[in-house]
């Protein structure tokens, strides 16, 4: 089923110009009539992103939303030169060509050479490599020049190729405006911190978030208790026990204390 949009559909006119016949009065004081101006049509489009989630349903219980993950580093990669970047004009991929009156236009879509290149690395090495030290390097490269709201998923990613690396990313965004990557970054830091008393840190924040943040992120509080496992995240774990804000919630809150009692 559909998810979150990720990216919208865009669209941008940077210039429109008709040619048009003007009345005018010349020297003699007779009226004439000239035409004008030019038929330009400068314009910009892009694609947007959409996420997906899938559905779990189990017959006599609760359908469970899974989040699809999807929307990483491999996916950035194939096609960030599809989407617009800074700059009117600098995300231009498609082109008109026989604009003048009487012909029918042409559009032409444009691909590009390195098109699923980013910094030496190809999507399909960064997708088929977990815990490769060139899909590590590739994140904490691109990290510097992304743009705020794509922090988060960066953060996620490098929890899954290395721990260490992730604790280091997370700690450099702990504190970020944008909440999606604090969010991020806290959980990670619950999760991957190497001393409890440490972890604990982060396990009483995402416990203050608990009530203010959407039934997913609270899956994701959960799922980052259960993991912690310090005495402090089971304690977290029994006080959001029925708080949720949606049925899937407790379910992932019941799994993670769970993982206390094996």
């Amino acid at each position: 089923m559909g998810g979150a949009t990720l990216n919208p559909f865009e669209s941008r006119i940077f210039d429109l110009e008709l040619q048009h016949r003007e009345f005018y009065v010349d020297a003699n004081g007779i009226s004439k009539e000239r035409i004008v101006g030019k038929n330009r049509f400068v314009f910009e489009v892009s694609n947007g992103i959409y996420g997906i989630e899938a559905v779990v349903k189990v017959p006599g219980a609760p359908a469970v939303p899974v989040p699809m993950k999807g929307i990483g580093y491999s996916f950035y990669a194939a096609h960030k030169k599809d989407r617009p970047t800074e700059g009117l004009g600098a995300g231009v991929t498609i082109r008109l060509e026989r604009e003048k009156r009487g012909a029918y236009p042409v559009m032409f879509e444009f691909t590009y050479a390195d098109q699923a290149n980013e910094s030496g690395f190809t999507a399909s090495d960064i997708a088929g490599k977990s815990r490769n030290p060139a899909g590590i390097d590739f994140i904490l490269k691109l990290v510097e020049s992304a743009k705020p709201e794509h922090i988060h998923s960066m953060i996620e990613d490098m929890r899954e190729l290395d721990a260490k690396a992730a604790v280091a990313l997370a700690k450099r965004y702990e504190e970020s405006q944008e909440l999606d990557a604090q969010f991020e970054a806290i959980r990670t830091l619950a999760e991957c911190e190497p001393r409890s008393e440490d972890r604990d840190k982060s396990v009483k924040r995402l416990f203050e978030m608990f009530s203010n943040v959407d039934w997913m992120k609270q899956c994701n509080i959960a799922k980052a208790l259960g993991i912690s496992q310090t005495p402090l995240a089971l304690s977290s774990l029994m006080k959001i026990s029925g708080k949720g804000s949606h049925e899937a919630v407790q379910q992932w809150i019941d799994e993670a204390i769970g993982k206390y009692k094996r």
